[in-house]
């Protein structure tokens, strides 16, 4: 069985440096942890948010594969996890969208599999 904290990137797939995504298209603000520099928080944080995010693609796959509970159940981890870490690390768009996402799928019905 696999942790859906800490999902495997998809085959090929890597993680992709800070630089490649630019801080502010996630919509950055600054590290919101004294004495600590963007730069520094950043490459940790992207890394996170990608496995966070290859988890819910997988959990929404497995949504509309029929996978019910599981996924549901996943995809509300996943998400609010996201949630909590973009906030923690200044994007604070990141976070309302990923709450968003989460509140979709608490209001899911146990066992819903999407048409």
């Amino acid at each position: 069985m696999t942790n859906p904290l800490k999902p495997a990137a998809p085959k090929g797939a890597a993680a992709p440096d800070a630089a490649a995504l630019g801080a502010t298209a996630l919509g950055a603000t600054a590290p919101r942890r004294k004495g600590a520099r963007r730069s520094e928080l950043l490459p940790g944080f992207l890394i996170e948010a990608w496995e966070g995010l290859v988890g819910l693609e997988d959990a929404w796959s497995g949504l509309e594969r029929g996978s019910g509970e599981a996924a549901r159940r996943s995809l509300v981890l996943l998400s609010h996890r996201l949630k909590g870490s973009a906030g923690l690390y200044g994007f604070p768009r990141l976070a309302r969208l990923a709450g968003h996402v989460e509140r979709f799928a608490e209001q899911l019905p146990a066992g819903a599999a999407l048409p």
